[in-house]
């Protein structure tokens, strides 16, 4: 049996006399949900208490209950003692504040911080992905991640650093989420760095202002199929007219039905406000949205998705952040008066429809593509082109969906795969034009051009991104790199010179998914002048990345596809969710969306200013598989290209020799750099490893160098086929006898499993060098070899250093004529040249 339970903590700590009042007016509110109902009030909701309270609420929950917090009360800010310009840690942390604050002592800070609201909500949607968090207070949006501000009237000092010290070292401050949990439904007063308010309503009674707004707005909803996205329009109209600065905002999964996990919205429904004297409708959304002068809307009212058009908008004027519209039909009398949560669902565009190829094969085919066609040119995005009758004025086609007897399957421009073969029954047409939908709106995003002229954001700023290695960040190009699956990525923005900065970042994936990953502000993060934030870092500082991942829906046999980072950037806060798409998903599942109509930030009264802004586009490709080990350690000279070159198609590949040549010409110690023990013997190991040569996959040396600065006679490092690379590796190591030459290695490493799957899998590499999956097989397979080569010398040899790597690709000939164009190479205190040679193959 499920249960819903709720609770709500109430400190009424300084100034406030409405907690209270807050408390009774949640509490029945929630009582016509079915909540039961705990408190954490007054002298309860000390620091110790709210804990207690939270902690009986995770234990209670189940899986199929509804949970609820819900806190009244300050919040507050703290100021970072171990705050550096540049260190990237956090100026200040913000906290709720608990009616013991005062108490608090060095080592005893009594305020809850985000950082542990944070991991206490984590392990409450551990227990049940169905929970709702309530923030009555400042600073609330990162908070879970006559009127009287709800903000501590001065920064606290007291007692934080050696708290923060011990969170740090128990892990508590590492986030699970790092932007925000995707379980939980967050209704927040207010944004990070503004205020909440409470006031005196119109009976008296002081009251939060959120909660006002929110009492109403479930009363008023109660016993409808109403969706959080539906309740945050209502919410905030109900706040504008008490408090226009206040800007409230509902975070997270917002599709879902009121406390519960079924969705309902449409991604594509926008909402509509009437302003000034003449009553003028607006869509809360424009340019940026993609609407554009002329498209057309259905006019619905209601909050859950269904209902019928009861009249057409049609979109006469358009800037960045709205859109004028005017009101035509049979409906538009009624229409013009109306409240009741108007929703516009596009039903028409101006001509900038994608084109879908249909390929159909065989009667049935045929049959199914006549349906399939109609369902696609009724979408207001999408229009049907047989094979060879895309016209230019159209661009390139989206897709193309094959079809063959009762199958379909979606293909790239390109051909290659975008889902697997399904069945197409006529119910499933839905979900086939949902999936060429969210491919049209990804190419749209991508298409969105930075604000002009008087829209146009004049101010500097610099966007960075990269891969996260170990907590260190490695910047990468705007465009061009190429990630793997399970890399962890960074973004970071820094506001130079503009008074205000709100960021906002989407990502639009592989398979044309639009996800919001600034979830924790979803109108935009707020930097302050020379502030930065970095997407991917915790409250603490530490810059632990998202994860880059690959759709289970997306075949792998494609290879790398182009994923893309959308950041806008205005001089005020924007919703823009509504951009959100659910990219390809299986016809046999729901075609659902994941976000809905935008929220309203800020008021849209008549005459309001532009919003000024840009937007930056940063590329890559992101390849299916796993990232790729960098074998054995550091070397002196590492001539490698990054794994991720290898996973870019060649442009022109070259056909590599019959037979290649690796000659090692000389070899020397810099006497200058050698630093052994008297007696000592320096050796050079060197392993060839090639693809698809068979048994002779793998070539080992072992070269006594002598001592002082004379010149090892040159040697034939290779010679023979070697079809997709050459991996070269040379190390140098110290010994006081004579140790095992490293062909020993062959023969006591082949009893190791994974050393006969490397060699199999090299010896199986005979074609296709061009083909990215060959290359990074042949890396991968070489990496797993030069592994277990260099842990066996470290085991027989004194001292083992790395000197150089290098790889040389078949695609590119094995650069055919490489040496060094000046000189010697010199790795740490080896000196060498080496050429790489065409040769005629051995009989």
């Amino acid at each position: 049996m499920t249960s819903r339970r709720a609770l709500l903590i109430g400190s009424p700590t300084g100034l406030l006399r409405g907690v209270d009042n807050d408390i009774l007016r949640m509490a029945d509110a929630l009582a016509g949900y079915d909540f039961t109902i705990a408190r954490c009030t007054g002298d309860a909701a000390t620091r110790a208490g709210i804990h207690a309270a939270y902690e009986r609420l995770i234990a209670a929950s189940q899986p199929e209950d509804a949970a609820l917090v819900y806190f009244a009360g300050h919040g507050g800010l703290a100021v970072n003692p171990d705050y550096r310009p540049g260190s990237q840690r956090p100026r200040f942390y913000q906290f709720i504040v608990p009616t013991d604050i005062e108490a608090s002592r060095d080592g005893d800070f009594r305020g809850i911080l985000a950082q542990e609201l944070a991991a206490l909500l984590s392990r409450l949607t551990a227990r049940t992905r169905n929970t709702t968090v309530i923030l009555d207070c400042c600073h609330a949006a990162r908070m879970s991640r006559g009127c009287v501000t709800r903000s501590l009237a001065r920064v606290w000092r007291v007692g934080l650093s050696e708290h923060v010290r011990a969170l740090e070292r128990r892990g508590a401050t590492r986030r699970e989420h790092v932007e925000g949990n995707p379980h939980a439904v967050r209704v927040l007063a207010a944004s990070a760095s503004q205020p909440a308010y409470e006031r005196d309503d119109a009976a008296g009674e002081r009251v939060g202002v959120l909660t006002e707004a929110l009492a109403r707005a479930l009363a008023e909803a109660r016993g409808r199929e109403v969706t959080w996205a539906a309740l945050a329009g209502r919410l905030r109209e109900h706040v504008l007219e008490t408090m226009p600065a206040q800007r409230v905002a509902i975070a997270g999964p917002i599709t879902r039905l009121l406390f519960t996990l079924e969705e309902r919205a449409r991604v594509d429904e926008l909402t509509l406000a009437r302003e000034g004297p003449d009553g003028a409708l607006f869509l809360e959304g424009g340019a940026l949205l993609g609407v554009a002068v002329g498209d057309r809307y259905a006019l619905l009212n209601g909050s859950s998705g269904a209902g019928r058009p009861r009249a057409t908008a049609r979109v006469v004027e358009v800037t960045a952040a709205r859109a004028r519209v005017v009101i035509e039909g049979e409906g538009a009398r009624d229409m013009s008066s109306s409240r009741d949560g108007l929703r516009a669902r596009p039903v028409a565009r101006a001509p900038r429809r994608h084109a879908v190829i249909l390929e159909p094969t065989g009667a049935e085919g045929q049959a199914r593509a006549a349906r399939l066609r109609r369902a696609i040119d009724a979408s207001p995005l999408l229009r049907a082109r047989d094979v060879g009758a895309v016209s230019r004025d159209m661009g390139m086609p989206i897709a193309r969906a094959r079809l063959e007897g009762d199958a379909i399957a979606l293909l790239d421009p390109t051909g290659a795969p975008l889902s697997a073969p399904e069945r197409l029954r006529p119910q499933r047409l839905a979900g086939v034009v949902a999936n060429l939908e969210s491919l049209a709106r990804a190419r749209e995003l991508r298409a969105r051009r930075s604000g002009e002229g008087a829209q146009a954001l004049t101010g500097r700023y610099a966007v960075e991104w990269g891969r996260v290695r170990d907590g260190v960040t490695i910047p990468l190009p705007q465009a061009g790199a190429t990630l793997f699956a399970g890399d962890r990525v960074y973004l970071r923005v820094f506001n130079e010179d503009l008074p205000r900065l709100y960021v906002s970042v989407y990502d639009v994936g592989v398979s044309g998914r639009i996800s919001l990953l600034t979830s924790s502000e979803p109108a935009g993060v707020e930097l302050a002048l020379r502030e930065d934030y970095t997407l991917g870092a915790d409250e603490s500082g530490v810059v632990e990345g998202l994860e880059a991942w690959w759709p289970r829906e997306l075949p792998t046999s494609g290879g790398p596809r182009l994923e893309s980072f959308v950041v806008f950037l205005s001089d005020r806060p924007l919703d823009l969710r509504a951009l959100e798409a659910p990219g390809i998903r299986r016809l046999d599942r729901a075609a659902a969306v994941t976000r809905a109509s935008p929220a309203r930030a800020t008021s849209l009264a008549a005459g309001a200013e532009l919003v000024r802004y840009a937007i930056e586009r940063v590329d890559f490709q992101l390849h299916p598989t796993p990232a790729r080990p960098r074998d054995d350690g550091p070397y002196w000279l590492d001539e490698r290209p990054d794994p991720s070159a290898l996973a870019l198609p060649v442009a022109r590949p070259r056909r590599p020799p019959a037979a290649a040549r690796v000659h090692l010409l000389e070899a020397s110690l810099d006497p200058a750099r050698v630093s052994s023990p008297a007696g000592a013997r320096h050796y050079l190991d060197v392993a060839v490893v090639t693809g698809g040569a068979g048994p002779g996959a793998l070539r080992l040396h072992t070269l006594e160098l002598p001592p002082g600065d004379v010149a090892r006679a040159g040697v034939d490092l290779l010679h023979g086929p070697a079809h997709t690379a050459i991996e070269l590796a040379l190390w140098l190591s110290v010994a006081r006898d004579q140790p095992p030459p490293l062909e020993r290695a062959r023969v006591e490493l082949r009893r190791r499993a994974e050393w006969r799957d490397a060699l199999q899998t090299l010896a199986a590499l005979t074609s296709a060098p061009a083909e990215p999956d060959a290359r990074l097989r042949a890396a991968d397979a070489a990496a797993c070899l030069n592994r277990q080569l260099f842990a066996w010398l470290a085991e027989r040899r004194a001292t083992v250093e790395g000197c150089y790597r290098v790889s040389l690709a078949g695609a590119r000939g094995f650069e055919i004529g490489r040496h060094p164009r000046r000189g010697r190479l010199r790795a740490g205190p080896l000196r060498f040249v080496y050429r790489v040679l065409r040769a005629i193959p051995p009989r």
